[in-house]
């Protein structure tokens, strides 16, 4: 090869420190590493509810060859228990996620999602959101009261109040600022009545606008003054109600909660033993599976009444 001087190119597919090369000898070597974009971490846009009461999350994503996927987590009913991974999406791809595991009825959910670089490196999304949780009472014969949680993740500019007899045909029927979390509905003209909440987003300044003038619709879980859970379950003359039964990600429990009593939810194996616990609070409560095998349980919710039913866990 003589004195001859070769050029070398190297591609870099991740982004690891490389230390320079020293090379001797009588041929002499260029050596040019080319890197690509750093993966930026990829933005949740928003995280709203479906008609049929489960969480979708929105993000952008900056273009890179180097994203392997996104992974989706959600915080656990319990906040000891961290983060919980609920789910993977495809890149390039929709950039949405359903939570079909979510139940929006139940409780409020935080979001975040990461970019999985080729590399199996992890890249968070810069700020987590929270979906609304939407509580009806009522407060006279005609008269309802709504209570929500603030929507996080964007600053909000105010609140849109949906109405209607029939969960699919809501009708908008007041806004409100967004320093108001809370409605009273003393003109509703129908038995049964269902609500939903919207987040406005506040506008951007006229210099920093998005390119897409398309804006997703942040809603709340669909609320009623009869208690659903979605708009396709089905219900029994049973006083306990697991869905879904078998468990395999998480569940949502129901029975005839008394507020003047409390109560203490159980899972037992079928020798007897106590394998989960949890305090209620309310009449629909999340469980989630944790360490729970696959097989036949007996779940136990115990206060002024007993109720019991039996529980299967299936195969993650």
């Amino acid at each position: 090869m003589g004195n001859k001087l070769y050029l070398l190119f190297i591609l870099i597919l991740c982004c690891n420190y490389l230390s320079p090369l020293k090379i001797s000898g009588k041929n002499k070597y260029t050596v040019k590493i080319v890197q690509p974009d750093l993966v930026q971490a990829p933005v949740i846009g928003s995280v709203t509810v479906s008609p049929e009461n489960k969480n979708v999350i929105a993000w952008k994503q900056t273009t890179n060859e180097n994203i392997h996927y996104f992974k989706i987590y959600r915080d656990a009913a319990n906040p000891e228990d961290g983060w919980i991974a609920v789910g993977n999406a495809m890149y390039p791809g929709n950039n949405l996620f359903t939570d079909l595991s979510s139940f929006p009825n139940v409780r409020s959910y935080q979001y975040r999602i990461s970019a999985i670089d080729r590399c199996g490196n992890e890249i968070f999304s810069p700020r987590n959101h929270k979906t609304i949780k939407l509580n009806v009472e009522e407060f006279s014969n005609s008269s309802f009261t709504l209570k929500w949680n603030p929507y996080e993740g964007f600053e909000v500019d105010g609140y849109k109040i949906y109405r209607g007899a029939d969960a699919t045909n809501l009708i908008p029927v007041d806004t409100i600022t967004h320093t108001i979390t809370s409605y009273t509905d003393s003109e509703n003209p129908y038995n049964k009545i269902y609500y939903q909440v919207e987040a406005i987003e506040k506008e951007e300044d006229s210099n920093e606008k998005k390119t897409s003038t398309v804006k997703t619709k942040i809603r709340s879980n669909i609320a009623s003054n009869q208690s659903i859970l979605t708009s396709t379950d089905a219900t029994d003359n049973v006083q306990i109600h697991i869905y879904p039964n078998p468990l395999t990600l998480n569940a949502v429990v129901i029975f005839p909660y008394d507020s003047a009593h409390t109560y203490q939810l159980s899972i037992l194996d079928l020798t007897g033993k106590t394998v989960y616990t949890k305090l209620v609070f309310s009449g629909e409560i999340e469980i989630e599976r944790k360490n729970l095998k696959e097989g036949l349980y007996i779940l136990q919710v115990a206060g002024r009444k007993i109720y019991r039913k039996k529980l299967m866990v299936g195969r993650a």
